[in-house]
C-alpha cells in the first residue's frame, strides 16, 4: 500500500482508538491498510509511550464514584496536569473504570486492572489513554464499601475528594448534607466506639506525657487525661462534631431532627 491512505479507514481507526489522525495514518501505512493490524500497532506504540511516561509525576486527576443502593466505589485516577484532568475523555475513562469496579466489586487494583473494558482490559484502556493525552495516567487506588440494608448518599468536591454516607433510612438529601460535613471536617469515626484502640492509646500516651510535665499526682493526671480524651472524641467523631451548616447543633442533633441514623461513612481524597 502506498503512503496514500483511504480517509474512511483513517476515520474508522480514529473512532475505534481515539488516537490522533497522523498516528492512525502511519499505523495504516505500516499495516498496509489492515485495520486490525493497525490497532495492534497503535496498542504497541501506546504501551511503549505509557512505559516511557510511567516515571513522571502524576499528582492531578480525580476521584471517580459509582454508587448503588447500599454500596459505593471510589477510584483514584491520576494524570500530570489539571488540563488533562478536566478533559472529557479523561473524565469519561475515570467514570467508566469506577462503574466497572462497582459492577465487579473490585476491591484491589490488581483485580480492577484485569477487568474487561472496551476490546481489552482496564489496563489496556489506560495505556491507550496515555497515548491519546500524552501524559502519564495511573489508576492509583480503588476503595469499595458495602453496608447491608443501608442507603448510600455521595458528595464530591472539585473532583479531588468524595464522601459516601450510609443511612439507616432512605433520605438521600440528608445523606448528602452529612457527606458534605464529612468532606469539610474529616471525622475519623461515627462515634467513639469506632475509634481504633491504637489511636486511643496513642492519644492517651501524648496526653499523659503532657499532664505529667505539669507535676500532677497520678489520680489528677488520670482525670485530666480522660477529660482530654473526651475532648478529642468530640473533635474527631462525626456525631459529636458541630454541624458544619449550623455550628449551634451537633451532627447527632441534626440527625435527630431528620429521624435517621448514620451507619457508616467513607471519605476518599486524591493522593491518599
Amino acid at each position: 500500500m502506498s503512503a496514500k491512505v483511504d480517509v474512511k479507514l483513517v476515520k474508522a481507526l480514529r473512532d475505534a482508538t481515539g488516537v490522533g489522525i497522523s498516528d492512525c495514518k502511519n499505523a495504516l501505512v505500516e499495516s498496509q491498510g489492515d485495520l486490525d493490524k493497525a490497532k495492534d500497532i497503535l496498542r504497541a506504540k501506546g504501551m511503549k509511550t505509557a512505559s516511557s511516561k510511567s516515571a513522571r509525576q502524576a499528582s492531578e486527576g480525580e476521584v471517580a464514584v459509582a454508587l448503588a443502593k447500599d454500596s459505593v466505589v471510589f477510584v483514584q485516577v491520576n494524570c500530570e496536569t489539571d488540563f488533562v484532568a478536566r478533559e472529557s475523555g479523561f473524565k469519561t475513562f475515570a467514570q467508566a473504570v469506577a462503574d466497572i469496579a462497582l459492577a465487579t466489586q473490585s476491591a484491589s487494583l490488581d483485580d480492577l486492572l484485569k477487568q474487561e473494558m472496551g476490546s481489552g482490559t482496564v489496563e489496556d484502556e489506560r495505556v491507550a489513554l496515555v497515548s491519546r493525552v500524552g501524559e502519564n495516567v495511573q489508576i492509583s487506588g480503588v476503595t469499595y464499601k458495602q453496608v447491608d440494608n443501608a442507603h448510600a448518599s455521595v458528595y464530591q468536591h472539585g473532583g479531588k475528594v468524595a464522601c459516601a454516607v450510609f443511612l439507616e433510612q432512605d433520605q438521600l438529601g440528608v445523606g448528602k448534607e452529612v457527606a458534605m460535613h464529612v468532606v469539610a471536617m474529616q471525622p475519623i469515626a461515627v462515634d467513639s466506639s469506632g475509634v481504633s484502640l491504637e489511636v486511643i492509646e496513642r492519644e492517651r500516651a501524648v496526653f499523659t506525657a503532657q499532664t505529667e510535665k505539669m507535676g500532677k499526682n497520678p489520680q489528677m493526671t488520670e482525670k485530666i487525661v480522660e477529660g482530654k480524651l473526651g475532648k478529642f472524641f468530640k473533635e474527631v467523631c462525626l456525631l459529636d462534631q458541630a454541624f458544619v451548616k449550623d455550628s449551634n447543633i451537633t451532627v447527632s442533633a441534626y440527625l435527630a431532627q431528620t429521624k435517621t441514623r448514620v451507619l457508616d461513612f467513607i471519605r476518599v481524597e486524591l493522593g491518599e
